[in-house]
């Protein structure tokens, strides 16, 4: 940030709102019992106890994400117990005392939500550029020095944006979302916003509610700035706790089942119309914000996989076996003749496996690459990436990036592939490689 005075000012606001905590009885309870909520969704997840997660993380460099994170989003939600929020009743008590920057900030931060933001270009402690993840929207330039540090190009966070006078910041705790759940579950921003109202008007018609809220609207995108949260830290957390245990060679997703990315494809038997609308009333699916596309639920904040209706078939993503058989067994009850049987491509996922990947990303804990090897390294890269272009990928469904850029319908698979190359590539141990001949080698320059 190259504005000092403010980061001072700001600094000093969030301290002084911490001692306040601390120096309340009611509010230090509070807070305490927002953690232990935020944390039991992720205990539930690992069938673990609290004292085991505390024991594993608290002396890693993620304990202060997990104190941030929960502490920003304590304080900006309404505490039953009082009847108001944390930085209200702080500023309505001490606010005359805070420097106008600071206030202005605390004020900005009562109303930040949690949002997914993709990570367009990054200056290590001077800038990051964002934008919505899963848009195209133009960027957003935040003054950002320690987040600014671990991120890559295409990276996923969760993160609350304020805006101080056209000054972009971070409230504080930034979370790297990994980027194979980003893909899969984030990409679209609207599907927790219709996921929530389908389930609202579901609710009013089986009679679980009495009335609809006046501004049913509003009302939903309350409940999504309420879910936010939780979906991101319990992402996050999750993965960060497997990481610093390892438990076992095989990772699990939420539901213990082992993490296996797979596509069933389905030909269509009917027209796409037909299947659309019998997608579009079926109460485990929410239609998605991108074009042919749905969400396959359990819960507002709980997706199972995602369908993509194609020309000429119907498309499930799932990440594990046990979730291939269950989405099966759903859709040819729900579509019957609409579709004929499921063809199932199980891959290694944009994670691993040479087949998808180079050799030297493929395998990032080789020996680092030493300066006289920087030529060879290239070489060596620019050979198999060239020959990548041509070669029918698994995680391409055994097709070429060649013929993907060549069929709109799959620029969104062949993206995502591209962009993977390149985050993986930026985060290993490894000479930087530039893959920007790949992008205009594919046509896909206006995408990057």
């Amino acid at each position: 940030m190259k504005h000092p005075k403010l980061r001072k000012n700001i600094e000093q606001s969030i301290r002084n709102l911490l001692h306040y905590v601390s120096s309340h009885e009611k509010w230090y309870d509070a807070y305490h019992r927002e953690f232990d909520f935020m944390l039991s969704h992720v205990l539930e997840d690992l069938g673990i106890e609290q004292e085991t997660f505390v024991e594993v993380m608290q002396d890693t460099p993620y304990w202060g994400l997990i104190f941030g994170y929960t502490f920003e989003a304590f304080a900006t939600r309404p505490c039953e117990d009082a009847g108001t929020t944390l930085i209200d009743d702080y500023l309505q008590r001490h606010g005359r005392h805070e420097t106008l920057s600071g206030r202005h900030y605390l004020h900005k931060m009562q109303d930040s939500q949690v949002r997914f933001w993709e990570v367009a270009e990054v200056v290590p402690r001077q800038y990051i550029d964002i934008r919505p993840y899963g848009t195209r929207h133009k960027t957003v330039r935040v003054a950002e020095h320690y987040a600014s540090q671990g991120l890559c190009r295409w990276d996923c966070i969760a993160a609350r944006l304020i805006n101080l006078n056209q000054v972009y910041l971070f409230s504080g705790a930034v979370l790297p979302i990994p980027l194979d759940k980003a893909m899969m579950f984030y990409k679209d921003p609207a599907y927790v916003t219709l996921n929530m109202k389908r389930a609202m008007l579901a609710a009013y018609r089986d009679d679980v509610i009495s009335e609809l809220p006046e501004d049913i609207d509003q009302a939903v995108q309350e409940k999504v700035d309420e879910v936010m949260p939780l979906m991101a830290f319990r992402t996050w957390a999750l993965n960060r706790y497997d990481a610093c245990t390892q438990m076992s060679p095989e990772s699990e997703n939420a539901d213990g089942e082992v993490y296996q990315p797979a596509k069933v494809r389905f030909p269509l038997q009917s027209e796409i119309g037909q299947v659309e609308q019998i997608l579009d009333q079926a109460a485990s699916f929410t239609r998605a914000a991108v074009s042919g596309s749905w969400i396959w639920q359990a819960e507002p904040d709980k997706p199972l996989g995602t369908l993509k209706l194609r020309a000429k078939s119907l498309e499930l993503r799932v990440e594990s076996r046990a979730r291939v058989e269950q989405g099966k067994q759903l859709l040819a009850t729900l579509l019957d003749s609409h579709i004929g049987s499921g063809m199932i491509l199980y891959s290694t996922g944009l994670q691993s496996g040479k087949k998808n990947l180079p050799r030297a990303l493929a395998n990032t804990d080789q020996t680092p690459v030493e300066q006289t090897d920087l030529s060879q390294f290239k070489k060596h890269m620019d050979q198999e990436c060239h020959s990548m272009l041509n070669d029918s990928l698994s995680v391409l469904d055994a097709r070429t990036p060649r013929d993907c850029a060549a069929n709109p319908d799959s620029h969104e698979d062949v993206i995502d592939w591209l962009k993977f190359l390149e985050n993986r590539s930026m985060h290993a141990a490894l000479p930087p490689y530039d893959f920007t001949w790949m992008w205009e080698e594919l046509g896909l320059m206006q995408y990057r």
